[in-house]
């Protein structure tokens, strides 16, 4: 069983990774962190960290969701 500690330090090396990759990069990342840990189980936060950083990429494919949360 995975305890929220586990959880919170994954989600902050994804949060420290994706602050310095690509959104590509990222995903990877999560991916690699899934399958070299299968008791980690994303959650919202896990997910809201790629949207965020998503959201401020230069060449963003989700300008318009942008547009709709800050609106």
């Amino acid at each position: 069983m995975q305890t929220p500690r586990d959880r919170t330090f994954h989600n902050s090396l994804l949060q420290s990774y994706a602050s310095i990759s690509t959104v590509d990069d990222s995903i990877s990342l999560l991916n690699h962190m899934i399958k070299a840990n299968p008791s980690f189980n994303p959650d919202r936060s896990t997910y809201h960290i790629l949207l965020a950083q998503s959201c401020q990429a230069p060449d963003n494919s989700l300008s318009s969701i942008r547009k709709t949360l800050v609106s």
